[in-house]
C-alpha cells in the first residue's frame, strides 16, 4: 500500500491524469484522494460526452466514499 501512496504522489506531482491516480490512492487506501480523482476523471468524462464513463467513475466515487465518514468538504478539499 506504501508503495501506492508513493507512486500517487509522484505521478500527481507530474501531472498524472486523475484516472490513473485514483487506481493508485485506492491501492494505498486513501479512500478520500481516490474519490476525489474519481469524481475529477468523471467530469473530464462528461466534458467529452463520454458520459457511460462518467457515470461509472462517479459510481466508483459513491462505493469508495461509502468506506468511511467521508463528507462532501473533505472531497472537495484534495
Amino acid at each position: 500500500a506504501a508503495v501506492h501512496g508513493r507512486l500517487a504522489e509522484l505521478l500527481a506531482a507530474e501531472g498524472a491524469p486523475p484516472e490513473v491516480l485514483l487506481g493508485h490512492f485506492e491501492k494505498a487506501g486513501d479512500h478520500v484522494r481516490a474519490a476525489a480523482q474519481a469524481v475529477l476523471a468523471a467530469e473530464q468524462a462528461a466534458a467529452s460526452l463520454a458520459f457511460e464513463r462518467a457515470a461509472h467513475l462517479y459510481g466508483f466515487a459513491l462505493r469508495t466514499v461509502s468506506h468511511g465518514p467521508v463528507t462532501e468538504r473533505r472531497l472537495r478539499a484534495c
